[in-house]
């Protein structure tokens, strides 16, 4: 059930394909956040938003799309600065651990056919999914083994002490980023 709200998160942070002419709009440390990037996460959320908004009867609330916006480039900045450490600290999942997590994943839906609609109106294909699946598990390590260097026993590691771990290790990865907005 865990990696069902993992991959649910992160599949606001899905990175997918977009064209070559798009204007990159922030820079971290070489690596570049596109306007359709952007305009991807944005319209993920807005789907995910429609979802709550039909299920509750609530209207969109379309006044709030610049603070979401630059809500969205803070999370692909972060997102892309614990990518990066988990490169330096070649951190890897192998394929196995990968597909054995997607399996658990399309086992949440009870029909086969409510997964592949999870896909479409995700807007995301498989490999892609394989992909978030391999980022959401290496982040997770990358806060283990945070939380490991820091003297804590395995077992005994909370999501709460991971998330705390991230943002400590966030905090320093900021300030030695080198971040360029062009907007």
């Amino acid at each position: 059930m865990k990696i069902l709200s993992v991959i649910m998160l992160s599949v606001f942070f899905v990175i997918p394909a977009f064209s070559e002419n798009s204007v990159a709009v922030v820079n971290v440390n070489g690596y570049e956040i596109t306007e359709d990037e952007i305009n991807f996460e944005l319209g993920q959320i807005e789907y995910q938003a429609m979802i709550v908004g039909e299920q509750q009867k609530v209207p969109l609330n379309y006044a709030r799309v610049e603070e979401l916006r630059n809500m969205v480039i803070e999370t692909l900045i972060n997102k892309h600065l614990l990518i990066q450490a988990c490169a330096e600290r070649n951190i890897i999942i192998d394929a196995e651990e990968i597909e054995n997590n997607l399996l658990m994943l399309k086992n949440q839906f009870p029909e086969k056919q409510q997964y592949y609609n999870f896909l479409k109106q995700t807007g995301i294909s498989e490999n892609r999914l394989r992909e978030e699946i391999r980022t959401s598990l290496r982040i997770d390590l990358l806060a283990t083994s945070e939380l490991k260097s820091a003297g804590y026993e395995l077992g005994s590691i909370s999501e709460e002490e991971k998330q705390k771990a991230l943002a400590r290790l966030l905090s320093e990865l900021h300030e030695k980023a080198v971040i360029e907005r062009f907007e």
